[in-house]
């Protein structure tokens, strides 16, 4: 007698990982972290929770695999600064805005940061990802100062980082106009100014704590 049981793979169906983690990526972002399952995640896809535990492990590596965004940093931040200066703060603003604009990443993006400022669940699950993803970065963005001091480096990407991330949050997060529907490019030019200076402008000297 022919086995009907489920596999816990749809037949013919080669990108089923891909599909795993489209419909988690579409679940998290709708509920939240404490109120989607891998079960309903599973039946979303098509699948077995087996066959979503066996890809991705638990439910909160599952999460880490969606913050994931589809490109490698340190490819990025070289591919920018070998425009020069002069294109690096605009490249690097339009790089950012194209990931949260995206249909693809932008709208996970968006429910991912959402909700992890809502509840407490949401950001504890994410806070280790994100504290091993922004060390990533900052090294990778590392190639945008070649000549700075480890102490300089980090001063002025942290000050760059909060100006595109105030930016994304204003943009996206809190959808406030004319900056929601501004042109990505435009807005990259109208930015572009302060993250140069940011990057290679006379910064007030640091101060020396009291001890």
């Amino acid at each position: 007698m022919a086995n009907t049981g489920r596999t816990g793979r749809r037949p013919g169906k080669s990108d089923t990982r891909a599909e795993i983690l489209a419909q988690a990526r579409t679940l998290f972002a709708e509920r939240g972290y404490p109120d989607t399952s891998v079960r309903a995640i599973a039946a979303a896809a098509g699948v077995d929770a087996a066959l979503v535990h066996r890809f991705f492990g638990t439910k909160e590596q599952l999460f880490h695999a969606c913050l994931v965004v589809p490109f490698d940093p340190t490819a990025m931040f070289h591919e920018i600064a070998a425009h020069g200066p002069d294109e690096t703060s605009v490249r690097l603003v339009r790089g950012f805005l194209a990931l949260w604009d995206s249909p693809e990443t932008g709208p996970a993006l968006t429910g991912f940061f959402r909700r992890a400022l809502a509840e407490p669940e949401t950001s504890a699950a994410s806070r280790d990802f994100s504290s091993s993803a922004a060390v990533t970065t900052a090294a990778a963005a590392r190639a945008l100062l070649p000549g700075a001091s480890e102490a300089e480096a980090q001063r002025r990407l942290s000050l760059v980082l909060s100006q595109i991330f105030g930016l994304l949050t204003t943009r996206r997060l809190l959808g406030i106009e004319p900056l929601t529907s501004w042109d990505a490019d435009d807005l990259a030019a109208a930015v572009a100014p302060a993250i140069t200076h940011y990057l290679y402008g006379e910064l007030p000297p640091e101060k020396e704590n009291d001890q």
